[in-house]
């Protein structure tokens, strides 16, 4: 049995994930009038209780200062594994824990840079604050996700993708020799992405 080239690979998996992309797109607005618009203009029926209070994010915006260096500090995490961390913690304007780890918040992320040997960053996760009700029975919508990361998908090898009991999408970034899954944590929880050197 032949393998479909990556690009047919990518084509299929967008094809099943778009109308996950689209609901994350209308979930992320907080406006009422505005969500019912954003499922009405992609033709997506409104998800039970969508619309109520509760589930209408409220959230105070960023600043320019911190919304740059939000996007500077989760700008291709990938870089982060092999540095040390002292320096990343810099970047971050961070203290390192007791534990030689970094934890960083902001209005879009909250980031975890872990060390295994206490000097260098080993693991990076990336939570997505604003993208929650996620499914662990459906695609993970993981073209838009790296988009979020600045990191476009087609650089990346598709490894493998798990249905139905835990459903996620891990890849390898050549360039970088780093392996990179992006996944929901539960039901009704967050998106994160996570990466970790290639050990193969």
């Amino acid at each position: 049995m032949k393998t479909l080239p990556l690009f047919l690979l990518l084509i299929v998996f967008s094809a099943t994930s778009k109308n996950n992309i689209n609901e994350l797109v209308c979930n992320a607005h907080t406006n009422v009038e505005a969500k019912k618009k954003c499922y009405s203009d992609f033709d997506i029926s409104v998800p039970e209780g969508a619309l109520e209070p509760k589930n209408m994010r409220k959230v105070t915006p960023q600043n320019n200062s911190e919304q740059a260096l939000s996007l500077k500090n989760t700008s291709k995490p990938q870089r982060y594994i092999g540095m040390a961390v002292d320096k990343a913690a810099m970047l971050f304007d961070v203290k390192p824990n007791v534990v030689n780890n970094i934890i960083f918040d902001n209005y879009d992320f909250h980031v975890l840079l872990e060390s295994s040997d206490g000097i260098f960053v080993s693991f990076v996760q990336i939570l997505f604050k604003k993208y929650k009700n996620c499914s662990t029975q459906k695609p993970v919508p993981a073209g838009f996700l790296y988009e979020k990361l600045d990191i476009n998908v087609r650089n990346l090898v598709l490894l493998k993708e798990r249905n139905p009991s835990f459903y996620f999408a891990s890849y390898l970034d050549p360039l970088n020799n780093v392996k990179t899954s992006a996944y929901c944590v539960s039901n009704n929880d967050f998106f994160v992405v996570t990466f970790v050197r290639n050990a193969n």
